[in-house]
């Protein structure tokens, strides 16, 4: 039997979509061109879904940043991926500037470097090629490279 392609289904399907967990509405619209409804067509079932609240950009932006600090990442890979999720610049910026005023990422640095540091003790590295790898580590996971200098210098002081 065939999908039915009029916005009841697309409604349907987006449903189906939102029960695993919130979704921005760029990836939204990705899944459903993917499923090939028309654009008018996800454009109703979209907005019909903003209407009753059930898909809000903010909501899911700051639901994301939340689960990604827990993970732990940086800010500045949390915004990548918001960026990719096709949340809006004003948005990402103004939840992301919220977030750094609470946010003690010294801390959560000093938290993975104890981390890593831990489990690569046992490969006895040389000092400065093991800096070089911590460095990337910790900018590969999103944090500021000042607070990566800082953490360094301090785990590393020679």
């Amino acid at each position: 039997m065939a999908k039915s392609k009029d916005a009841a289904g697309a409604r349907q399907c987006i449903w189906r979509l939102l029960k695993f967990r919130q979704r921005s509405e760029h990836e939204i619209r990705q899944r459903l061109a993917l499923h090939a409804y028309e654009p008018s067509i996800s454009e109703e079932a979209i907005t019909y879904f903003k209407d009753i609240g059930y898909l809000d950009d903010r909501v899911f932006a700051k639901q994301w940043i939340e689960a990604r600090l827990d993970k732990p990442l940086g800010l500045r890979a949390i915004k990548v991926e918001l960026q990719r999720k096709g949340i809006s610049a004003e948005i990402i910026d103004e939840l992301l500037t919220q977030k750094k005023q609470t946010l003690d990422e010294h801390a959560i640095v000093e938290k993975v470097a104890e981390k890593y540091l831990a489990a690569v003790k046992e490969k006895k590295e040389p000092s400065l090629r093991l800096k070089a790898r911590f460095y990337a580590y910790l900018f590969r996971r999103g944090f500021s490279p000042e607070v990566i200098s800082e953490v360094v210098q301090q785990f590393f002081k020679e």
